[in-house]
């Protein structure tokens, strides 16, 4: 595998920086506080959304007409949480949510009335336990009407995606539950994954992915989740690729220091995965009908967030200071 460089954008070098392509690849959304629009083949940039808080997820609706953003997750017990839809051809706000607590997971939802942006919001901690429930709010853009609303007891939601029928959910349990590891007894609590099905908001029963993960990501369909596991018992950490749809599950072994990027295309079909090997940076591009690895290469290991559009054959990469864009070839 080849990359062609197609242009280099300066940006302030945060690890909290995000980056997405538009729909149609010509332009590419990059932001950590503010985010900003810029065409790709020049770099220009187009224009800046306001956001004013860390990004933690940003979004483009199938039709490139909104933007939507929700807050990271950190350390600090008082920061809020913000959700924000754009209009991306002037910039303004169309949507604005505020809750108590970072928003983290959002997604566009289409339906037979046209869109919706869902994001996710947290109840009060109850009954003893560290942490509220999640819950799934959705409003109707761009009036912004509530018309979807899911609680989901024993949730702590990280990520969702929506994949036609229904919003596939990854997160972790919010209560502690004890596993035996290397002989020892552990309070953790498990990583599970389920389907919200829309409208009615039936709750599929979770599968169970057990404990230890990492990073972690849905595809943009919800069909494929991609994540860092550990292995306690064979002490080394593993890049696993499940198909939900097929139920098919691979898992790879990563370097003991690896610290993986991922990025799947926006139909689902591929998934980029970047970490440091025994030489430097690691580039494998997989192709998830299988799934199999199709190829890889060397590539700088400061680039710390990548995102990846199949149509074109385009990859963005960040760190260093820059976003390096490149045409993937043969």
């Amino acid at each position: 595998m080849r990359l062609e460089s197609v242009c280099s954008i300066p940006i302030n070098d945060l690890l909290l920086t995000r980056v997405a392509f538009t729909p149609d690849a010509r332009h590419i959304a990059i932001g950590h506080r503010n985010l900003t629009l810029f065409e790709v083949l020049s770099g220009k940039a187009v224009r800046t959304f306001r956001f004013d808080a860390f990004a933690g997820a940003i979004e483009f609706s199938a039709d490139g007409r909104y933007l939507g953003c929700a807050n990271l997750r950190d350390n600090h017990p008082k920061t809020r949480g913000l959700a924000r839809v754009f209009e991306v051809e002037t910039g303004r706000i169309v949507f604005e949510a505020a809750p108590a607590h970072p928003v983290e997971a959002a997604c566009f939802v289409e339906d037979g009335d046209g869109l919706i942006f869902v994001y996710k919001d947290m109840l009060p901690p109850a009954n003893g336990s560290r942490s509220g429930s999640s819950v799934l709010a959705g409003v109707r853009l761009p009036r912004g009407e509530r018309v979807f609303r899911r609680e989901l007891p024993s949730w702590d939601v990280r990520e969702i995606a929506f994949g036609g029928r229904a919003i596939v959910v990854f997160g972790q349990d919010t209560r502690d539950h004890a596993f035996r590891v290397e002989g020892a007894r552990l309070q953790a609590r498990p990583f599970k994954l389920a389907c919200c099905s829309y409208p009615d908001g039936a709750v599929s029963e979770p599968a169970h992915l057990g404990i230890g993960g990492g990073l972690a990501k849905l595809s943009p369909r919800g069909n494929m989740l991609a994540r860092e596991v550990i292995d306690f018992e064979a002490r080394e950490r593993r890049l696993s690729l499940l198909d939900l749809d097929r139920r098919n599950r691979i898992a790879q072994p990563l370097p003991h220091d690896a610290l993986p990027a991922l990025a799947f295309s926006r139909d689902g079909s591929h998934l980029v995965c970047l970490f440091e090997g025994e030489h430097g940076g690691v580039l494998r591009l997989w192709n998830c009908d299988g799934p199999a690895l199709e190829a890889e290469t060397q590539f700088d290991p400061q680039f710390h967030h990548l995102a990846l559009d199949w149509d074109t054959r385009r990859i963005a990469a960040i760190g260093g200071g820059r976003c390096d864009i490149a045409l993937i070839e043969p």
